[in-house]
């Protein structure tokens, strides 16, 4: 058994792969293939980088119909439904509040109002007939940060299985992690160890980035139905079927403390219990 270890540096953080298999070629080959797509959805979806997608939308959106690719539309549509399957505690329509917490002044209760009331999925249209987005609220704006490690690597995995590769492991800033094939062990810091077989584990924490005002510090998570930073918990977990799913949901778990959803398991470190949803294999 052949082990090929590969990674690149995208989305702001490291995007590790660990393959095995029986041809070293074949694997590296794959491997490669896998990193490039990563660092394609990087270019599609950034909101910083100004040949990207979303960037366009973010910048043009409000003026009219921006054209975007058929695969930006897909990663956009999962995102509304992943907002209405958490009831609104996963939102990446948050990239006003997301700036205002990126700002220079502390926000008071009155800015964070006006910025939340620039949120809001009703007022981006999707348009698969002509492959382009419209924001009828000028000043909204769109983050994925949320999601966008997980699917970049929900694409990557794509790519493996296609090239034939039955057993890999994958991760984002090891937060967003994609297991491919049988018995992979997890650990979660504070948390329970996992075996993820065919799985996804995505890890949301307060920390890591913080908004500093003075002698205040706030975490860079949002609750998007109050505009304010989460500080309740110190991580939430989820394993899912897809990262894109588990990144999603952990948000979401984080923000509001509860959920459950079919498939998935949940992990919060109050009394590190597992919530199951469904049979973890």
């Amino acid at each position: 058994m052949k082990t090929v270890l590969l990674a690149t540096e995208a989305m702001r953080c490291r995007f590790e792969l660990v393959l095995e298999g029986e041809r070293e070629e074949s694997l590296r080959a794959a491997g490669e293939a896998a990193l490039a797509e990563i660092e394609a959805v990087e270019q599609q979806l950034s909101a910083y980088d100004p040949g990207s997608d979303l960037w366009a939308i973010n910048a043009e959106g409000a003026q009219g119909p921006v054209r975007v690719r058929p695969t930006t539309l897909a990663f956009l549509r999962e995102a509304r439904e992943l907002t209405e399957r958490t009831d609104g505690t996963f939102d990446p329509t948050v990239g006003a509040l997301v700036a205002l917490w990126r700002g220079e002044q502390e926000p008071t209760a009155a800015h964070v109002e006006v910025a939340r009331a620039l949120t809001g999925w009703e007022s981006v249209v999707l348009d698969d007939d002509n492959s382009t987005v419209f924001l009828r609220q000028p000043g909204l704006r769109l983050d994925p940060g949320a999601i966008g490690k997980g699917w970049a690597l929900d694409r990557a995995r794509e790519i493996l299985e296609e090239a034939g590769v039955t057993r890999a492991l994958l991760h984002g800033g090891t937060s967003s992690v994609v297991a491919l094939g049988e018995n992979w062990k997890i650990t979660v810091a504070g948390g329970p160890p996992l075996t993820l077989s065919n799985q996804c584990l995505g890890v949301s924490a307060p920390s890591g980035r913080w908004a500093i005002f003075g002698e205040r510090r706030y975490g860079h998570v949002l609750d998007p139905r109050t505009g304010w930073p989460v500080e309740a918990r110190a991580w939430a977990a989820v394993v899912a079927p897809t990262a894109t799913q588990a990144d999603a949901l952990s948000t979401a778990l984080l923000v509001s403390g509860e959920g459950t959803w079919e498939g998935c398991h949940t992990y919060l470190p109050a009394d590190v219990t597992e919530s199951n949803t469904g049979e973890m294999k």
